[in-house]
């Protein structure tokens, strides 16, 4: 009987709140390695810990990588340790563990996580291959005109502004559809009137003739079959150098 009643409690202790490098569901990690957290949910904590764990990642309907019980109580940051992973490479993952009371030895797996997901940005110089820059011609009659004095409000230097129409035809499947964008400044992206983050100060400040950093949008909701738009608005940011 008491096997059984210690059995139940085992089973009793799930892997909840799973994340990959911090965050849920994350899309666009720029790291092959990535890193898996989770937290525990049990009806009994005060008498059973984490003895050992369990992950296992699935990529395209395949497991590719798999522990198998890992004595441990580790459950922040456990980093992968399978096959390479690549560009724009989408995996799933789930967790479970082997709970008891502590200096006990590991029994019986509780049930496994419900799956969580993750996906790859774009992590060679070659994902880029066939695109460019999009910017004004320099002018250079404008750039030397000197100043004689500085102005109260600084109006000479208006955002750029970027549009362009794209069509989803009747009948198309759009499975899902991504966005890569960067800039060398500051920049806000819209898709059909919608900003596709609510983030702000994007790319952020780097050493931009050594790196650039690109942020990856799931866009898949913001299309609509018909005329589609997409708009940016640029600044310059750090890269103007004030």
């Amino acid at each position: 009987m008491a096997g059984r009643v210690k059995l139940r409690q085992s089973l009793l202790m799930r892997a909840t709140g799973l994340t990959t490098e911090y965050e849920t569901d994350p899309v666009g990690l720029a790291t092959t390695q990535p890193r898996f957290s989770w937290r525990l949910e049990s009806d009994d904590p005060s008498t059973e810990i984490q003895l050992a764990y369990e992950i296992e990642v699935a990529s395209g309907g395949h497991v590719i990588w798999k522990t198998a019980m890992v004595q441990s109580a580790a459950q922040v940051l456990v980093p992968y340790a399978g096959q390479r992973l690549t560009s724009r490479q989408q995996c799933t993952w789930r967790v479970r563990v082997w709970a008891g009371e502590p200096g006990s030895e590991p029994t019986f797996p509780g049930p496994w996580s419900d799956p969580a997901s993750f996906e790859l940005a774009l992590l060679r110089h070659e994902d880029w291959a066939g695109t460019a820059w999009i910017g004004s011609p320099l002018e250079s009659s404008r750039l030397a005109t000197p100043r004689l004095r500085r102005r109260r409000q600084n109006t000479d230097r208006p955002s750029p502004l970027l549009r362009k129409e794209f069509e989803v035809r009747q009948g198309d499947d759009i499975a899902e559809a991504r966005l890569y964008c960067s800039a060398l400044g500051i920049y806000d992206v819209e898709i059909n009137g919608t900003s596709v983050s609510d983030d702000r100060l994007r790319p952020g400040f780097t050493a931009y003739g050594h790196r650039i950093q690109h942020q990856t949008y799931d866009v898949s909701a913001l299309l609509i079959e018909g005329r589609n738009t997409i708009g940016i608005t640029l600044a310059d940011g750090w890269w103007r150098g004030r």
